[in-house]
């Protein structure tokens, strides 16, 4: 029976550790006003995008969720990437499955039909690293049902002499492996203790 509830104890730590990590993996800013100057960037998205404080334009609410609006300019768009220059802060790739629409002043268009120079506008909430198209620029009017979500990563920022296009390494899908690492061990300490509670019975 004792080593049934140390077992169930462990099993309910090792989840709400985890679930915990997925959060702060997940989470791409937090701010307590509607400026600007008050975002807190996560430290994966400093790591990868250190202008994108010169690039928020405005932060806006909806459903008790915040999100910062960005536009910019597209630098390049070809099959499953989009290479945008931010307004203000630097450049920024993103990944948009094929086939995938925005939308643009208002009217949707196909990413593969972008060409250098188009002005985009779009959202990053808060609760995930992507980028969010809406039909209208004015979040307000908008349900984040209408959202075209696209993965978005970091872009090496070029110089004049190289090449415009030149990619950089795609954003993995976790930003650290750390907390992975802390549920193993955390597990083997688990499994240790159940199996010496149960030798005691």
């Amino acid at each position: 029976m004792r080593a049934h509830l140390l077992s169930t104890a462990l099993i309910a730590c090792l989840w709400a550790l985890t679930a915990a990590a997925q959060s702060n993996i997940d989470r791409s800013f937090t701010t307590t006003s509607n400026s600007c100057e008050d975002v807190q960037w996560s430290d994966a998205m400093l790591e990868r995008y250190p202008n994108i404080d010169s690039a928020c334009r405005s932060v806006e609410e909806r459903n008790g969720k915040k999100y910062v609006k960005f536009e910019g300019t597209v630098r390049s768009a070809r099959t499953s990437v989009l290479d945008v220059d931010f307004t203000g802060g630097g450049r920024v790739q993103m990944q948009p499955p094929e086939g995938t629409t925005v939308y643009m002043d208002g009217k949707p268009i196909p990413v593969s039909d972008l060409r250098r120079g188009d002005r985009l506008t779009f959202y990053v909430p808060e609760d995930r690293m992507t980028a969010q198209f809406y039909p209208d620029e004015q979040l307000a009017n908008t349900q984040e049902s209408q959202a075209v979500d696209v993965p978005i990563a970091a872009a090496e920022q070029a110089t004049e002499e190289e090449e415009p296009d030149r990619m950089a390494g795609v954003l993995p899908s976790t930003a650290s492996g750390l907390p992975w690492i802390a549920v193993s061990g955390l597990l083997m300490l688990g499994i240790a203790g159940t199996l010496r509670a149960w030798r005691k019975r």
